[in-house]
């Protein structure tokens, strides 16, 4: 086959198809990778006394901007000799920039330049090393584009020649010539779609304002939507008009002197507690005063709780369980509720708002008769009393 027929179809059959099937616009690839498989058609050099065949490669690459993409490939070709010639095999190894034209177009042309490293090796016989230069023109167009805009599959064909710079054995510098077709599958996040201008439409002429809905007592929440109406004013609400009870204590935070109440607990009328709170967890040595280091994030709770009741008091109740004699276990009850007011007054809590109390064994919650019942007697509770009043 004639090197120039051949090179010329070659083109011509990849534009032909380029023009043809493209149906999205090539401006998806940038900013994607690429891979890229090639079939050539090679005519090696005359210098090489082989005959003209294939060869076949893979580039892999990345569209950088609208207007350049760099890759790298490999080429591979074996070439049935002349008569008195070895057989020659070709591998060359490249690096290439890409430079694109009217990329926003369906089909578009773009120019190739790079270096190549290629092995030309003869069987039987030696093998060379060539570094060359290489550069072609070729077009492009994409064949597919999946709906999220993330994968193309790109018809690209181009023709391209190698001019040798230089080789290890000092011969006659070699030139190729190469045309060649495939198909370029790019992959990666897609590009923000360009905003599309809307005209905005003309300014309807203003009608007049519709008199608000009443909000007979002034919540915020009209009444249609209200119900909890002739809530007080200033009172903060909830979208049906209620007052907020962040504890769910059941009195509202309008009104709620002791806020924070732990959930299940029963309050008065000022929402607090009228049952003890146990401070589980509260732990001491055997027999002692001296607090456990496990106590001491439980403690630590406890003071954020207080500071949200600024303006209460509360006793700090010490508890034994019946093992031992009564008047030591009051004293050590006595002891351990002041060690807990120590520590609570050393995170910043008022002395003034803190009281220890202690009550020995006098009022059990649990059998004493039973292991886990002693435990449990064994506690140290928080009792909310009268209010202090605000500064």
């Amino acid at each position: 086959m004639n090197r120039k027929t051949f090179a010329l179809g070659a083109a011509l059959h990849a534009a032909l198809a380029l023009g043809v099937a493209t149906t999205a616009q090539a401006d998806e690839t940038v900013g994607k990778w690429y891979v890229t498989p090639m079939l050539y058609g090679t005519w090696p050099s005359d210098t090489y006394r082989v005959d003209d065949d294939f060869s076949y490669g893979l580039a892999v690459g990345r569209n950088f901007t609208d207007l350049v993409s760099a890759e790298i490939g490999y080429l591979h070709g074996d070439f049935d000799p002349r008569p008195g010639t070895p057989r020659l095999q070709l591998d060359s190894f490249s690096a290439d920039a890409l430079f694109h034209f009217y990329r926003e177009s369906r089909v578009h042309p773009y120019l190739k330049a790079g270096l190549v490293y290629m092995d030309a090796e003869r069987t039987p016989g030696g093998s060379d090393a060539l570094t060359m230069v290489q550069g072609g023109i070729g077009l492009m167009g994409d064949l597919y584009t999946n709906a999220a805009r993330t994968a193309v599959v790109t018809l690209r064909g181009e023709v391209k020649g190698r001019w040798t710079l230089a080789n290890e054995s000092g011969r006659q510098k070699p030139d190729d010539f190469l045309a060649g077709i495939g198909l370029q599958f790019s992959f990666g996040a897609a590009r923000p779609l360009a905003a599309v201008p809307v005209e905005a439409p003309a300014e309807p002429t203003p009608e007049p304002a519709a008199a608000p809905p009443p909000d007979s007592d002034g919540d915020g929440v009209i009444d249609a939507n209200d119900k909890c109406p002739d809530t007080p004013a200033g009172a903060k609400v909830n979208a049906e008009g209620c007052e907020l009870d962040s504890d769910g204590d059941g009195v509202v935070d309008r009104l709620d002197k002791c806020p924070g109440t732990p959930a299940g607990l029963k309050v008065d009328a000022n929402g607090c507690e009228i049952e003890e709170i146990v401070l589980r967890g509260v732990n001491f040595d055997t027999d002692r005063s001296t607090l456990k280091p496990e106590s001491i994030a439980v403690l630590d709770s406890t003071a954020e709780l207080l500071r949200q009741r600024q303006h209460s008091t509360v006793e700090v109740r010490g508890h034994t369980d019946s093992v031992g004699r009564d008047a030591y276990n009051q004293r050590l009850s006595e002891r351990r509720a002041q060690a807990v007011v120590d520590y609570l007054v050393s995170k910043g809590i008022p002395a003034n708002t803190l009281k220890a109390v202690g009550f020995g064994e006098t009022r059990p919650i649990a059998d004493n008769e039973t292991p886990d019942g002693r435990a449990q007697n064994r506690r140290v509770a928080l009792q909310f009393t009268t209010s202090v009043p605000a500064p």
